[in-house]
């Protein structure tokens, strides 16, 4: 009935035939037939082809005419049922190229493909709408919706008359652009791959004729359809055929067995998927009461495909145990389609993808010594030649294709598209791949960037260890990587999540390795071990390269290390400065001036005193039995005053390959016993006469701790050195077994929110940690830093010191903060030694500004001297460790000219947001993200698999916000990404766990952050635990109530804290130290909450006040607010 209607459509042939040929061929030939099943209902050919003119004529509708004659280009956002397929046609009926999008990508993503496909219109289903709306605006371009009664409308307007035939001839030709497929970008920045309806037309050919696909076939689909194997392989080959596509709108596992085993009519018999689902499915039939499922299989199924990454073998037998069917393995890329298949007939080998494709031409090349391409074998569908001889019947390469079916270019990317072919127009894959000559298949190795390790001079497989390692009965998933090793080249990875209820106790890395070494030759066995919950993926299940999920899976990694030997490794952080400026002034203390070439030959002097503590060591170690004794590292405590023997001691722990644990003298001996204890310290190292005196009243209050005490000899500090001394000697210390993941640092957090941890810093997050620095801040060899914090923390030890000294600064360093002695520093004149750079924690500004205020401001001609020195002499201010008064920030710009350049940062993580070089600097916040830093703000959602929601993503470029909804201000708890993180918790491998995410990718900060859109910048509420106050129903920042107080005329410090009440929750009780306690009359909860009303809302005053002579805080002026509300109490 509906075939002469639809025939007039297309009564002019020879204008159409390259358009219905090419996608819409089955709506001439089936009308009537069922094209697409979904939870909606089901849609003939003829329906879908009616709603796409409809929608067509809808996007028409909104397109003016300079639009309209040009070459458009669709993106489309659909739920994987009719929708997506009426919205591809639509495109095609409009002349357009589409681009399908995925509606797991972030917007940030997202906003990416949209600008970099130069996208004319957005086809959005309308859950998208919210998502892709404010895209649409940005960009100015029309956004359609299209609804569940679009394509229902198609039904009843099935015999729509079209006056206007030639509209419909969108392909004049071959060669005309149909379609931008964006790849995963698991190896690199997506590129836009442009196929044309030659290519589609190859692609579908080709898989119907290797895989036998008809009318009669019913495909399920339950992939994403943004990439080939989900949209091309699954949907529009079977719709070519003339098929039937049943669409998921997501994978179920329960769900799809329902498909695969009942028979319904029409009864489904070809399924596609990649291995994670199969192993899914695998998984959940075990926990099921599913019966006879090879019998029910084998009724109706004709044909399993998987593809997109690689099956793993013992995937592929237990589904062939399972089903009675073997899963026809094949392999491909958004560039080529399916490359490689295994054949229908005969049987399949696991881990093996067969055969090319019909109509390809593959190669298996090399590079040989003058990087000229060798071709070593070259094959079709039909036959296989090699030109290399070949080991065990068997020759590997890199793959090179040339076929119909290969894409046109990279869309906007000349250049990337001209690397990608060869001369003789071959696509050059990156993956490379072994042919069998006596099984007569292919095999994939893996990308040559990723997959092949280049480890002790051998060329390895991942995908080969990966085998043998799923094949281990606690592993239930695996990836194998290479980490980069300064040694080995790449160190053998191995990341695996265990069965379920195995835990990390039930493998450990000599277990895998006596496992593998069954099966695999030595050198391709893991020296690496990384457990984890869960492997991060993208939307087809392949493993996703990006540089930060290799960074995350580096996290605490398990890993052989050699016993202490001297044997190449990186250099030390060191290494360059004492190389290039050994005779220029590093550092000035209370006593001398040292050079970098003096600083360095007295700590090699000390480093051999240590180098025996650390052969003992070794020599207990190989003797004990004790779990708790750690076999990888030697750790020496610190305790030396602020002068140069604290890098003496420092430099020298490194140059043995021990990890350095700074002390402070500020610590109690119950303090330093801790740490010590805690650390399994081999020795202490001390710097004067009153640590020497601390450490042994701390060891003798402390029978159990038995370690001897290192002296740094004064006398040794005024060696003079040459430069073939540094030369011949820097070559010594670089041979330690170090490498940039040894352990460079434990240093212990300040236990103001519970028992201090010892955080352990790598050489590489140091390194990461100060190039950061130096790229934000503008660090060079010019800078003068004038130190004044204690070297026990991050913020005094690797911001003020490691990082000037990295560069070839010079340092002017006090023995501890007095003001008097700051302000002369920071105003004296003369270029040589003039501080450059200062940075502090609030308290000092705050004492700085006392002591100004009290005995320099009284004169105008010293103001202006002061102000006038500093604006000009000093190129930065800094700020951290602690928030910062905004009546702090506003007096110190009065006084110096100097707006200060707040930041924010932990122990854990280094610096991770800060105010710009140059710019605006906003009091009360901390700017934007450093370089190499991703930031998150989440909310708690126990629904996720991550446990959270993201609320805002900021990329660490400092410019490009992904964010839900820029309208009002976002506030959530604060993760971060950076290649600054630390590695564990000292012995503490659960308390890790717990600060990381569930993927172990984010570091969980603990604080509370808000980003402000309007003014682009980010700002600190505090500590979940102690700084938001959960009162009547509201979260309180105590630091925005803080910051109100020290505005008060009478207050000199203020703590807020919450104090638990059984009627709102928590009381708001402000801590208040008054500017004179002899006038406190006015400072009365009711003056204080009358003030505080003008600033306030009335659920943010505080409940009561008490007043105190001084607020107990740390060395970096932080207040331990859990100790505080006890006093309280």
């Amino acid at each position: 009935m509906l075939r002469q209607p639809l025939l007039r459509f297309f009564n002019q042939r020879n204008l159409f035939s390259l358009f219905y040929r090419t996608v819409y061929r089955s709506v001439l030939d089936n009308p009537n037939k069922i094209a697409v099943i979904d939870s909606n209902g089901q849609y003939s050919y003829s329906h879908l082809l009616s709603a796409s003119v409809q929608l067509r004529d809808k996007l028409l509708s909104v397109t003016d005419d300079k639009q309209k004659s040009a070459h458009k280009r669709i993106a489309f956002l659909c739920n994987p049922d009719a929708s997506f397929v009426v919205a591809q046609w639509t495109c095609w009926l409009s002349r357009a190229m589409c681009i399908p999008l995925c509606k797991d990508h972030p917007q940030s993503l997202l906003d990416y493909y949209i600008d970099d496909a130069k996208c004319s219109h957005l086809i959005v289903s309308p859950e998208y709408e919210k998502l892709l709306r404010p895209l649409a605006d940005k960009f100015k371009i029309p956004l359609i919706i299209i609804t569940h009664n679009d394509i229902e409308l198609g039904k009843t307007k099935q015999n729509i008359q079209l006056s206007n035939q030639q509209q419909f001839d969108i392909f004049s030709k071959n060669s005309d652009d149909a379609l931008i497929l964006y790849t995963s970008g698991t190896t690199g920045k997506p590129k836009g791959v442009v196929h044309t309806i030659a290519t589609l037309r190859a692609h579908m050919d080709a898989m119907l004729s290797a895989w036998r696909l008809t009318k009669n076939d019913t495909i399920l689909n339950v992939l994403p359809l943004h990439h080939v194997h989900g949209m091309i392989n699954c949907v529009m080959s079977p719709l070519y055929a003339g098929g039937t596509v049943v669409m998921m709108n997501k994978f179920d596992a329960e769900e799809t067995w329902d498909h695969l085993l009942n028979d319904r009519n029409p009864s489904i018999n070809v399924f596609s998927a990649v291995p994670t689902i199969y192993i899914k499915l695998i998984e959940h039939i075990k926990n099921s009461s599913i019966k006879d499922v090879k019998r029910l299989c084998s009724d109706h199924m004709r044909l399993f495909l998987s593809g997109s990454s690689a099956l793993p073998e013992p995937t592929f037998q237990k589904w062939h145990e399972l089903t009675g069917f073997e899963i026809v393995e094949q392999f491909g890329s958004s560039e080529t389609g399916r490359v490689l298949s295994n054949k229908l007939e005969g049987k399949k080998l696991a881990g093996r993808v067969g055969l090319p494709m019909p109509d390809l031409t593959l190669r298996l090349v090399q590079k040989d010594e003058n990087n000229n391409d060798q071709i070593v074998a070259e094959g079709t569908y039909d036959k296989v030649n090699i030109f290399q001889k070949e080991h065990d019947g068997k020759v590997e390469g890199e793959v090179y294709v040339k076929g119909p079916a290969i894409f046109k270019y990279y869309f906007n990317k000349e250049e990337a598209t001209r690397k990608a072919f060869d001369s003789q127009g071959y696509f050059m894959m990156g993956d490379m791949a072994e042919y069998d000559k006596k099984n007569n298949t292919f095999r994939i190795l893996g990308r040559s960037s990723v997959d092949i390790i280049k480890s002790g001079g051998y060329k390895i497989s991942a995908l080969d260890i990966e085998t043998v390692i799923l094949h281990h009965p606690f592993v239930s998933e695996c990836v194998v990587i290479g980490v980069k090793d300064s040694e080995w080249g790449e160190r053998v990875t191995a990341v695996v999540v265990l069965q379920s209820g195995k835990k990390e106790k039930d493998l450990t890395l000599e277990q895998l390795r006596d496992y593998c070494k069954k099966k695999l030759p030595g050198y391709q066995c893991p020296t690496q071990l990384k457990i984890v919950d869960k492997l991060e993926r993208n939307a087809v299940g392949k493993m996703i390269y990006s540089r930060f999920v290799l960074l995350s899976i580096r996290k605490c990694i398990v890993h052989i290390k050699p016993s202490f030997r001297l044997s190449s490794t990186s250099r030390p952080i060191y290494y360059d400065s004492v190389s290039q400026y050994a005779n220029q002034v590093a550092l000035i203390d209370h006593s001398s001036s040292y050079t970098y070439g003096q600083l360095y030959s007295v700590s090699r002097k000390l480093s051999r005193r240590l180098m025996p503590l650390c052969q003992q060591q070794q020599q207990q170690q190989q003797k004990s039995t004790d779990d708790e004794l750690d076999e990888r590292n030697v750790q020496f405590g610190i305790l030396c005053p602020n002068d140069a023997s604290f890098i003496i001691a420092m430099w020298a722990s490194w140059m043995v390959g021990a990890t350095a644990v700074p002390l402070s003298l500020q610590h109690p001996p119950s303090s330093l016993a801790y740490f010590l204890n805690d650390a399994q310290c081999r020795g202490v190292i001390v710097g004067d006469d009153r640590s020497n005196e601390l450490i042994k009243i701390t060891l003798e209050n402390n029978s159990q701790i038995d370690i001897p005490i290192i002296n740094i000899n004064k006398k040794n500090l005024s060696t003079k050195v040459t430069y073939d001394d540094i030369n011949d000697d820097l070559l010594l210390s670089t041979t330690i077994d170090r490498t940039e993941r040894s352990n460079a640092l434990i240093i212990y957090t300040s236990g103001t929110s519970g028992k201090p941890k010892g955080c352990v810093l790598t050489f590489d997050a140091v390194q990461a940690y100060i190039d950061s620095m130096i790229k934000a801040w503008g660090w060079t060899k010019n800078d003068v830093m004038l130190h004044v914090l204690p070297l026990h923390h991050v913020h005094g030890l690797v911001n003020a010191l490691l990082t000037p000294l990295f560069i070839g600064a010079k340092i002017i360093m006090l023995p501890h903060f007095d003001a008097s002695k700051t302000w002369e520093y920071l105003v004296q004149p003369g270029f040589e030694q003039h501080v450059t750079v200062f940075t502090a924690v609030p308290t000092i500004y705050s004492k700085l500004i006392h002591n100004y205020d009290t005995k320099l401001a009284s004169r105008p001609q010293t103001r202006d001297f002061v102000r006038e020195q500093c604006s000009q002499m000093i190129r930065l201010m800094m700020c951290g460790s602690a928030a910062l008064p905004e009546s702090i920030h506003r007096r110190w710009s009065e006084i110096t000219g100097h707006s200060l350049l707040e930041r924010y940062g932990m122990s854990e993580c280094g610096m991770a947001l800060t105010n710009p070089l140059h710019g605006e600097r906003i009091p009360g916040t901390v700017g934007r993200p450093m370089p190499d830093v991703i930031i998150r703000l989440v909310q708690e959602n126990t629904t996720s698999p991550m446990g959270y929601e993201t609320l805002l993503e900021a990329d660490s470029n400092n410019t490009k916000i992904e964010v839900k909804n820029t309208d009002e201000p976002i506030e959530g708890e604060l993760l971060i990404q950076s290649p600054s993180l630390f590695k564990e918790y000292w012995r503490k491998p659960n308390e890790t766990r717990a600060t990381f995410t569930t993927d172990g990718s984010f570091f969980k900060t603990g604080d509370i952050c808000r980003y402000d859109p309007e003014k682009n910048v980010f700002s600190i509420r505090g500590r979940q635990s102690m700084d938001i106050i959960k009162r009547a129903g509201y979260k309180i920042s105590a630091l925005d109530i803080e910051r109100i107080l020290l505005e008060h005329k009478d207050i000199s410090e203020c703590s807020v804290i919450g104090i638990d009440d059984p009627t709102v929750g928590q009381k708001i009780v402000a801590v208040i130290v008054p500017k004179s306690l002899s006038n406190i009359t006015d400072l009365t909860i009711d003056t204080i909450r009358q003030y505080s009303k003008q600033y306030l809302p009335n659920y943010s005053l505080p409940d009561s006040i008490t007043i105190l002579d001084h607020i107990p805080r740390n060395a970096l002026g932080k207040v331990n607010k859990k100790e505080l509300a006890r006093l309280i109490i």
